[in-house]
């Protein structure tokens, strides 16, 4: 979680690459509680970068 917190894009940028591995495991349970996961750590980076895209 330390890098994340100095390099926020690149960060964003490894978990958009573990979301893709997640998405490919065959257990619909267990991939859809990682990506479940993985999301509430993509967003809450988001809000830390200040995403403009981003409604609240």
């Amino acid at each position: 979680m330390k890098e994340a917190k100095r390099d926020i894009e690149g960060a964003l940028r490894q978990l958009e690459a573990i979301e893709k591995i997640i998405l490919a495991v065959p257990d619909q349970e267990h991939r859809e509680r990682a990506h479940r996961s993985l999301l509430r750590w993509k967003s809450e980076l988001m809000d830390q970068a200040g995403d403009p895209l981003r409604s609240h």
